[in-house]
């Protein structure tokens, strides 16, 4: 139902874009998920002020009508989705659904990017010109509410590490309150090892305090604090990010 909302809104926004003068618009009806389904727009400012347009939408968001009270026309643009599947900048084959608006200008307004199990992961934003990653999409992962921290839940799990920076590899796993960091060679084989305790913050900010464990022991400085700032593109993929390094997490599947 979120991903449907988000539609509609990037869909209004694009229509009333495109409606061009001085314009004003109100929501005269809605569906009851929340969506507006008549939109009348006025030109002109107070008091002079004359209705220019009547918008109808499907709340399905596929169809619309535009009826021109200026120019007595009426327009019924169409939504053409094409399903393709296209490389992610991952490198990965990912399922996009292409969404092209026809009837007022055959523009492409949104690309939308999403795996197999149809969870988007991202929308590129062609109209504003920005991409929408999957952080925005899924803002509940910036909080911490007690007891289920949903930052808590997406970063379970095993990750291949690479340091943006430095082009070394690591291994790391996060296990509820404890995080362990791992450098591997070409072969696969440990370097070394480090564990962490954490904090997860608001606002995909975590904190971490090393403990005595791992090896060699004169790597492990007990206590010592990291702070870092995750950076959330896919639910597959983020970064970790502090004043001296920055590092690339992809998800072990």
């Amino acid at each position: 139902m979120k991903t449907i909302k988000v539609l509609f809104i990037n869909f209004l926004c694009f229509i009333l874009f495109n409606c061009s003068g001085n314009e004003k618009s109100k929501v005269v009806d809605i569906f009851p998920d929340g969506s507006p389904k008549e939109i009348e727009v006025y030109s002109g400012n107070p008091p002079k002020m004359e209705l220019s347009k009547i918008l109808f939408i499907s709340s399905f968001g596929d169809t619309a009508i535009t009826i021109n009270v200026e120019k007595n026309d009426t327009i019924m643009p169409e939504i053409k989705k094409e399903i393709v599947k296209q490389k992610y900048d991952n490198g990965q084959s990912m399922i996009v659904e292409h969404w092209i608006i026809l009837g007022l200008e055959e523009n492409l307004a949104e690309i939308h990017y999403f795996d197999n199990m149809s969870d988007i992961l991202k929308i590129d934003d062609k109209i504003n010109g920005r991409i929408k990653k999957y952080a925005e999409l899924h803002p509940e992962l910036g909080n911490t509410p007690s007891p289920n921290n949903p930052l808590k839940e997406y970063l379970y799990g095993q990750w291949n590490v690479a340091s943006k920076f430095s082009g070394k590899k690591y291994l790391s796993e996060f296990k509820g309150g404890v995080y362990t960091f791992t450098e591997i060679n070409n072969l696969g084989k440990k370097l070394w090892e480090e564990m962490y305790s954490i904090n997860y913050n608001w606002d995909f900010n975590i904190v971490l305090r090393m403990l005595n464990k791992g090896f060699p022991k004169s790597r492990i400085k007990v206590g010592r604090r990291v702070n870092y700032q995750l950076n959330i593109d896919t639910k597959d993929r983020f970064e970790l990010i502090d004043a001296e390094n920055q590092f690339i997490f992809t998800r072990i599947k």
